[in-house]
């Protein structure tokens, strides 16, 4: 018998202005009535009984939406379109298509929108009536309804979407608030009635060890560049033991479990989370192997400081198996592969071994097929379904009395990316930002509102997309926010807050720079610039900023052209020393009104065309590229099914067992218009 644990993260930080007084961003509303329900349903109608991990920071937002006035992107929404001002209509438009372009093209008229607005080469409000504004808002609310939460009315809304007017509009907002207010007594339910696990995390996210002594990070990256010493360990003693007082009052229950924020852990913070009353906590698998111990599937109970805390550790593999690659795969196939993994375990682990799998309880589903509905059924039900399998939740399987544990009182300081620290410090806006929190920590009194701004400022999200590791299109919001929080810290404390507070931390997001084409082109498809001119006339496309340098990306620069059959696009790369195909997998995501997938590996290569329902309508082989010093590639504009005058849309992945390593342009599409018979000779515009 071999036990799996399924431990699901439920997070998003702080987002509301404290300045302000509303919420900047729209993240827990969406996330709520698309994730956080289904989640729990889809467990409790499996009898599977799983862990749900639940941040105070999460809990407290959800409580908190009495009404959709809390966040200012809800209330703008509440409004009819034509009470609108024009900048108001332009915010709600670039808004409504802040989801996956996959789950856009999947509604013939959201997609049709979509490219409306890309195609768009003026005001935008030129172009869009307001009956298209409100249906790009519908379409919008519709994509962020979990599968669960949809009764005939909005099942009806999504079927007549082109005739949806404010009144629907209406009734998926007032849904949006029905489901946030049931949350919180839905699982209150599900964990007294002993169908779930809950476990929680310090209060605002915080890296535990980073608050305690940010020069840890030195263990695990002794060339790591640091701020100032940050040392509050009485800072990262409140996140946990106000953590388990809040848990435990809202859900009525004891808490006995923790994730630590990131999985990220040292010997002080685990001592810490101990003394305050917590009887488990888990980590990534790597942290224990830096420990010293390489079965990964055993129970540990470390000891230190005559306190004592039972540890389980992520299998890492799996865990990210369904966080990036199963999404990829049919979902009767993931878990198959899934459960023959497990097997495998207690081939190798022996029996009463537990696998731990820990990972995000939300984003991911947006990238399976029906929300991760299918899958996630399936899922439990052949794991019941299997008599050499168990679901267990950590406390069960520490009541079990065979389930020996293995001692240890040392452990390796890091987190579950990496088993290191660098994602939130080490780079200079990373430091810039640990810099700003210390000074400020240094100067305020011990005003208790005050002292709980900075609580907030502590949270992990902020230095998770400062730095060259993540950007995204809120990447000034989350900023904002950072420093926002810092300014309420010193005016509470009736101090005037730094002048460099005002000052973005962040650099600006990637700018693309473009050159048109001039003259069709034929280029000799060899991966090697085999004459001058033979590109001469394409287009080019550059990225002048981006959340990486340029030296650190790997595509340098795109080019493309035409003649009367093909379309042709060059790739090429910064220090490229051998094939990139040998480690990576090259996709292009084409998007016209269908999409075509080019993918090209050294295993594989092939190309997909999709209807309109996302089901594969071709596949061929593909052979028409070369790589040596230089990509190139043909593609026929027959197969791509295109005619002149059409725009068409595309992106550049490069993956890595089926992780995003790199994405071109980094934060939007590429637009190119399949030119005429004639076009030498008319003029040339994008």
């Amino acid at each position: 018998m071999v036990f799996v644990s399924f431990v699901w993260h439920m997070h998003q930080p702080y987002y509301k202005d404290d300045i302000e007084g509303k919420y900047a961003a729209s993240w827990v509303r969406l996330h709520a009535s698309k994730d956080y329900l289904d989640m729990l349903k889809i467990a409790q109608n499996n009898n599977a009984k799983v862990t749900f991990n639940l941040t105070p920071v999460l809990v407290n937002q959800i409580l908190s939406y009495k009404n959709l006035e809390c966040e200012n992107t809800a209330s703008l929404l509440l409004k009819p379109v034509s009470e609108l001002t024009d900048k108001q209509k332009l915010f709600v438009l670039e808004d409504s298509f802040k989801i996956g372009s996959h789950i856009i093209q999947k509604t013939p008229k959201y997609r049709q929108l979509y490219h409306k607005k890309q195609n768009a080469t003026s005001n935008i409000l030129n172009v869009f009536s307001n009956q298209e504004i409100l249906i790009c808002e519908i379409a919008y609310l519709l994509s962020w309804l979990g599968n669960l939460q949809k009764d005939d009315t909005i099942k009806k809304i999504e079927e007549n979407l082109s005739a949806a007017g404010e009144e629907e509009k209406q009734y998926l907002l007032n849904r949006q608030l029905q489901i946030l207010q049931s949350i919180v007594p839905e699982y209150k339910k599900a964990f007294k009635n002993g169908d779930i696990c809950l476990t929680t995390t310090p209060f605002y996210h915080p890296i535990l060890p980073l608050l305690i002594d940010s020069d840890i990070a030195k263990v695990s990256n002794p060339n790591i560049k640091l701020p100032q010493k940050f040392s509050y360990k009485e800072d990262a003693k409140w996140h946990i033991r106000v953590a388990k007082q809040y848990m435990e009052r809202i859900f009525e229950s004891k808490i006995d479990g923790m994730w630590p924020s990131e999985g990220s852990v040292s010997d002080e913070a685990l001592c810490l989370i101990a003394e305050c009353g917590f009887k488990f906590a888990a980590t990534d698998e790597q942290i224990i192997k830096n420990s010293g111990f390489s079965d990964i599937h055993a129970p540990y109970l470390y000891e230190n400081n005559n306190l004592s805390l039972h540890m389980f550790f992520r299998d890492h593999t799996l865990s990210d198996k369904i966080g990036f690659v199963y999404s990829h795969m049919h979902y009767k196939d993931a878990v198959e592969d899934f459960l023959n993994s497990i097997k495998a375990v207690e081939s190798r682990s022996g029996p009463k071994s537990i696998v731990s799998v820990i990972l995000d309880g939300e984003n991911a589903w947006e990238y399976y097929d029906n929300n991760g509905y299918d899958f996630l059924n399936y899922l439990y039900d052949s794991l019941q379904k299997d008599t050499d399998i168990e679901i267990i939740t950590p406390d069960e399987y520490l009541e079990l009395k065979d389930a020996k544990e293995l001692k240890f009182g040392k452990i390796w300081p890091g987190s579950w990316i990496g088993a290191n620290f660098n994602i939130w410090i080490g780079d200079d806006e990373d430091n810039k930002a640990w810099d700003l929190l210390n000074k400020a920590r240094e100067r305020l009194s011990t005003n208790k509102a005050s002292i709980n701004q900075l609580y907030k400022a502590q949270g992990s999200d902020w230095n998770w997309w400062y730095g060259a590791d993540h950007s995204s299109t809120d990447d000034v919001l989350f900023d904002n926010l950072f420093r926002s929080m810092l300014i309420k810290a010193y005016m509470l404390d009736k101090k005037t807050p730094p002048r460099e507070l005002y000052i973005p931390i962040k650099k600006r997001l990637s700018t693309l720079e473009s050159k048109s084409p001039i003259s069709f082109i034929n280029p000799k498809i060899d991966g090697v610039i085999s004459s001058y001119f033979e590109w001469t006339g394409a287009g080019e496309f550059v990225e002048l900023e981006s959340a990486m340098s340029v030296s650190d990306r790997m595509i340098k620069k795109i080019y493309y052209g035409f003649n009367e059959n093909d379309i042709f696009l060059r790739i090429d790369f910064n220090n490229l020393k051998s094939n990139i195909l040998d480690q990576y997998t090259i996709c292009i995501e084409i998007f016209d009104n269908v999409k075509t997938c080019l993918s090209l590996s050294n295993q594989k290569s092939y190309i997909q065309r999709f209807d309109r329902n996302g089901k594969i309508i071709a596949q061929e082989k593909f052979f028409d590229y070369a790589i040596n010093k230089i990509l190139e590639i043909k593609i026929s504009k027959d197969f791509l099914g295109v005619h002149e005058k059409e725009k068409v849309f595309f992106y550049i992945n490069i993956e890595h067992e089926n992780k995003i390593i790199e994405r071109f342009p980094t934060n939007k599409d590429i637009l190119i218009e399949i030119p005429s018979k004639n076009f030498e000779s008319e003029n040339w515009f994008v």
